[in-house]
């Protein structure tokens, strides 16, 4: 065992690069480390700290450049930011875009061997990483959307109810005028009448969180750092200073982001996917990469475009004529409307409705 770490001390070096796959977990991580040709150690740290790591890697190896890696994910971008500042290479590289190897075994020890030697092969995508002042914006955003979804979950409940007793107020369209005819309810039992008032209490508490932060997201489009695109997609009829705020938040916060328009689409899962061999091409659905959310948040805001922009209804005419599909024809006109929005950031000009391109 002496004689084999004496080697190991021996091969290291002359080695130059070592490769660091983590991964993050709530409670521990598991961290492998290796050279381009061999994996050195995996080892689990249960008090997790960029700080302790680096202290680690600085001990073991102390010759050595350091890569690491990590997903995406809860742990956000704490871990980046530290080794980032330190001059290290790291990456935060999307669950979803890792190559499939077919192995039906999945540990953590796995992952982290998995990150590593993927790293060392140079095969893993990485997330661009937004700065500090953006994630604080698009937190805002995200604890906007998040009230939106409760109170529509709390709606829901309630309408449940009251088809469930067959009451006629049931097909009604909620909102706080209705609210007050649906205090008036009292059920056979005291307690369903108190569970039902309890409901109608959050329904109301969520519709005033939502009506503040919408203004915290709509406050956000006068920030220095922002304001100049949210103001040139403002002007789109149909989005919205909020649905702005959060186009430019998710997609343009830096103009070099995206080389082409080609890569917004992709980064956003709306662009066809194809299968073609030889002389034979094959377009199919669209590839559903990236935010499932924040796509379907732009083809409802392509929804309501659609209604204002000549050449965009014209797309959604085409589309539907060939597929007879409202699905593949707003689809292609979110897809559309996409590329406008990043030609006007790319290029600093105006959103000229009815323009072909």
């Amino acid at each position: 065992m002496k004689n084999s770490k004496q080697n190991l001390k021996a091969e290291l070096t002359y080695v130059k690069d070592l490769y660091i796959g983590i991964d993050v977990h709530k409670n521990k991580w598991v961290v492998t480390v290796r050279s381009y040709n061999l994996e050195l150690h995996t080892f689990s740290m249960s008090e997790a700290t960029a700080e302790k790591l680096h202290e680690h890697l600085k001990n073991s190896y102390p010759h050595q450049t350091y890569h690491l890696v990590y997903e995406a994910g809860f742990s956000g971008y704490g871990l980046y930011d530290y080794f980032h500042a330190q001059g290290i290479d790291i990456i935060v590289t999307p669950p979803n875009r890792l190559p499939k190897d077919g192995s039906r075994v999945k540990t953590d020890r796995t992952d982290s061997r998995k990150l590593a030697f993927l790293l060392s092969r140079g095969e893993l995508k990485r997330v661009c990483v937004p700065d500090k002042e953006i994630r604080e914006y698009r937190s805002v955003v995200k604890i906007h959307d998040s009230t939106k979804k409760e109170l529509k979950r709390i709606s829901q409940r309630i309408k449940s109810l009251l088809h469930f007793y067959g009451h006629p107020l049931a097909r009604h369209k909620m909102n706080m005028k209705l609210v007050k005819q649906l205090r008036e309810i009292e059920f056979n039992t005291e307690e369903l009448t108190y569970a039902f008032k309890n409901l109608l209490d959050q329904y109301e508490f969520y519709v005033q969180r939502l009506k503040e932060t919408k203004k915290l997201v709509v406050s956000l489009s006068k920030k220095e750092r922002i304001s100049h695109e949210v103001k040139k997609i403002d002007k789109v009829k149909g989005i919205g200073t909020a649905g702005a705020v959060k186009i430019v938040v998710k997609l343009f916060d830096t103009v070099e982001r995206f080389p082409t328009s080609g890569g917004v689409t992709h980064y956003v899962g709306i662009t066809p996917s194809e299968h073609s061999s030889g002389s034979k091409e094959r377009k199919g659905g669209i590839t559903h990469i990236g935010d499932r959310e924040f796509r379907a948040f732009i083809i409802q805001i392509a929804w309501n475009v659609v209604r204002y922009d000549p050449a965009l209804t014209e797309k959604f005419e085409s589309v539907y004529s060939r597929t007879h599909s409202k699905n593949k024809a707003i689809v292609a006109v979110a897809r559309k409307l996409l590329v406008r929005l990043y030609t006007i950031i790319k290029k600093d000009e105006a959103y000229m409705p009815g323009l072909l391109i």
